[in-house]
């Protein structure tokens, strides 16, 4: 109680010790894990908050609040193999959470297992057709990959969704100009200018294209 007291009036430190007082006399105590790790992560210590919101989630697994929060703090210090482990570990409690596949796919990519992010982000995609930066980060794979194919038809169901997202129509139009689908390309290109006149990279890519093609 006093802990909760401290912290709502800002008083962090107190707040820090009367739960590590608290952790004294009962350590097992998931709540006073978590409330601590919020604590140190209020104060910017993160990796005091890690250690603490590890211990909630392994005395509890299934305080899945916190997931999300632990995983951000692993990548503050850049630890993408324990998110893996992290968000391998919640989908098994949460096997629908689009969220926890997308945190997933974006860990194996920083890794460059890109197959593993891959599958992630077209599952995060299944239970969550609309999550769009699920969708840009799945198409910078397919560009990479120089898989247009897959590109064209990912952003074709994106701007159903988003009609008017630039992003995703250049995106689009690119992927059209690089499968040499020159009038398709033309079109979403001057869509993208009709949404934004300001849009410089799509000036230059449909120059190059009226250029290429007389």
């Amino acid at each position: 109680y006093s802990a909760r007291v401290y912290y709502d009036k800002g008083r962090i430190p107190l707040a820090i010790e009367a739960l590590k007082s608290a952790l004294e006399l009962d350590d097992d105590n998931p709540l006073y894990h978590r409330f601590l790790a919020e604590c140190h992560e209020k104060n910017q210590e993160t990796n005091e908050s890690i250690d603490h919101y590890e211990k909630a989630l392994n005395l509890d697994p299934e305080l899945l609040d916190i997931v999300y929060r632990l995983g951000n703090k692993y990548k503050i210090v850049g630890n993408h193999m324990a998110i893996i482990r992290l968000y391998e570990r919640a989908i098994k409690k949460a096997p629908t959470n689009a969220l926890y596949y997308f945190e997933l796919g974006e860990a194996y990519r920083k890794e460059n297992r890109l197959d593993k992010a891959i599958r992630s982000y077209e599952r995060a995609l299944r239970f969550n057709p609309e999550f769009i930066e699920a969708i840009y980060s799945l198409g910078g794979i397919y560009e990479t990959r120089e898989t247009f194919s897959k590109l064209i038809t990912l952003y074709e169901e994106a701007i159903k969704t988003y009609p008017t997202n630039v992003k995703a129509h250049f995106e689009l139009g690119k992927a059209y100009a690089r499968q040499s689908v020159y009038k398709k390309s033309v079109k979403v290109f001057r869509k993208v200018i009709q949404l934004d006149s300001h849009h410089r990279e799509v000036f230059l890519e449909l120059g190059s294209l009226l250029y290429e093609n007389g």
